[in-house]
């Protein structure tokens, strides 16, 4: 569902995670990662960008600009296509 939401320009509420934190977080800064199972930090993510429209609206057009221009399939088809070969090779 995330790039749903960043393909419509929302900003993102995720689990925290390296992958997360390196791609929707430093790299696009249209995210805020919080620790899975915490109600109260997911709360306080959505309380922040519910008290600060502008922040989440400029998160949400970067949101968006990533998914047009990385997180789409045009860009996946081929990391997909490259692990397959990898996995095919390794079992030769």
């Amino acid at each position: 569902m995330t790039y749903e939401y960043m393909a419509a320009g929302l900003p993102i509420v995720i689990s925290m995670s390296s992958y997360a934190e390196k791609n929707l977080v430093k790299k696009y800064n249209c995210a805020i990662t919080v620790t899975p199972d915490d109600i109260n930090e997911l709360t306080k993510a959505l309380e922040y960008l519910k008290n600060n429209p502008e922040i989440a609206q400029a998160m949400g057009e970067r949101a968006k600009k990533a998914f047009l221009t990385e997180f789409n399939w045009s860009t996946e088809e081929n990391r997909l296509l490259e692990l397959y070969k990898r996995i095919v090779e390794n079992e030769r």
